[in-house]
């Protein structure tokens, strides 16, 4: 996963005010996920791709 990517993942989950494991639970998998997804350990699917956009733009739509 490129560099981009990863900053994208995780600042958007920091702008929402999201942790790790309260995203890992929005998207059913473990907060060991979503660090490797922000490590670039690990690449998510298109489908984990679309759930995570979707988990942060509800929290978006709540919070701003």
């Amino acid at each position: 996963m490129t560099k981009t990517i990863r900053k994208v993942l995780t600042g958007r989950r920091k702008r929402m005010g999201l942790s790790q494991a309260a995203l890992a639970g929005k998207l059913d998998v473990s907060e060991r996920t979503i660090r490797n997804w922000e490590h670039g350990t690990h690449a998510p699917t298109w489908a984990q791709l679309d759930a995570w956009y979707a988990a942060t733009a509800e929290e978006q739509g709540r919070g701003e």
